[in-house]
């Protein structure tokens, strides 16, 4: 196989995240590989990609593959900031009804 386009590059790159986003048990290279129907060197030179800027990490010596680093920061950053518009009305209704002062932690 030649080289990629940068566009086919990405779009492969993209789909292997979201498998391993998506997976419900750590994927192998291999699994990743069967699963988007790309050859396996392919898929381990598009994962080296996503794991040199925090999008995926290696679990141990198995080389299962997890979420990485950045992605774990903005999950968790997105997730509170969600969290806490939801809740809003409700809490400013606890606080209107009790008369106290009302946190979400």
């Amino acid at each position: 196989m030649g080289a990629e386009s940068g566009t086919q590059a990405i779009e492969r790159a993209a789909q292997l995240l979201v498998r391993v986003v998506e997976s419900p048990d750590p994927p192998s290279i291999g699994e990743l590989s069967a699963g988007a129907g790309l050859p396996k060197s392919t898929t381990s030179r598009l994962v080296g990609a996503l794991e040199r800027q925090g999008l995926v990490q290696r679990l141990g010596d198995r080389g299962r593959l997890r979420p990485g680093p950045v992605l774990l920061r903005y999950a968790s950053r997105d997730a509170s900031q969600a969290l806490a518009e939801l809740a809003q009305p409700s809490l400013r209704r606890l606080a209107d009804a009790s008369g106290e002062t009302i946190n979400l932690a």
